[in-house]
């Protein structure tokens, strides 16, 4: 595994490593916003946790947050028991309807109130069912209780949470990738496109009326991920989802040993 990503900005193969990816950047943005927030306020992490009924239709989703992967055949001979007797061992059986976690961040004032909430969005936050509705409940109860919201969306599967936002844009302004930032003082939503073939640039994140936006840089966090996540990526195959387009092209030429 390189130290770093041969890609420039976002590596569109992370996607396929998401639960892991998404874990780290959640500290990792945390940490670095308690760098640079005003002294009274602070950014924590926070967990949800949603239980879904069983989902024929939505395979994959239910991944464990972290995990260990044994290399076949390495697994260790079952025990003997007195007498010689070989102990089977048991096997993990993970169903459909196991918990999912979603860690997400929220900003407070001295007070305890909440003035932040920011998500990195998942596939289950993209995707109908009730992982997603219940998403969607959280952020109005956000909106309502004027608490600015944001969303990082850096995944290409799945559908806008906003629907129908990118109509608003001018054409050259859309991107796969985009952070979305509602904010309780003017009670609108704001888009700012993230490039595709280009570093990820800071983004400016909403705070209390009286205080200047912060700014966070998302590259140098996207980077760390990426070398100490350890994802096992095969470049010589195309990514999941795969890529649509000029991108197509691009990420091929980008990836072509140069002589």
């Amino acid at each position: 595994m390189p130290m770093r990503s041969p890609f420039p900005g976002i590596d569109p193969y992370l996607e396929a490593h998401w639960p892991s990816v998404h874990g780290r950047l959640i500290t990792y943005i945390a940490d670095a916003l308690n760098d640079i927030l005003p002294g009274e306020l602070r950014a924590e992490m926070e967990e949800r946790v949603l239980i879904d009924a069983p989902d024929a239709e939505r395979p994959g989703f239910r991944l464990p947050d972290v995990y260990v992967t044994v290399n076949p055949g390495s697994e260790p001979a079952g025990e003997l028991a007195a007498g010689g007797v070989a102990v089977a061992e048991p096997i993990l059986l993970e169903f459909a309807n196991d918990p999912i976690r979603q860690r997400f961040i929220e900003i407070y004032d001295a007070s305890g109130r909440i003035v932040t909430a920011i998500e990195v969005l998942s596939p289950s936050n993209k995707c109908e069912g009730r992982d997603r509705d219940d998403y969607l409940k959280k952020r109005e109860e956000y909106i309502s209780g004027e608490v600015n919201v944001v969303e990082i969306d850096l995944i290409r599967s799945g559908e806008r949470t906003l629907i129908d936002f990118e109509y608003k844009l001018p054409r050259s302004k859309r991107s796969l990738y985009v952070m979305l930032s509602y904010r309780a003082a003017t009670g609108r939503w704001y888009a700012t496109p993230l490039p595709v073939r280009a570093p990820l640039p800071g983004v400016k994140i909403p705070l209390r009326k009286s205080d200047a936006d912060a700014v966070l840089f998302l590259q140098p966090l996207l980077d760390l991920a990426y070398k100490n996540g350890r994802c096992p990526i095969d470049y010589s195959k195309p990514p999941a989802p795969p890529l649509r387009g000029d991108d197509v092209a691009w990420a091929s030429e980008l990836l072509t040993p140069k002589a």
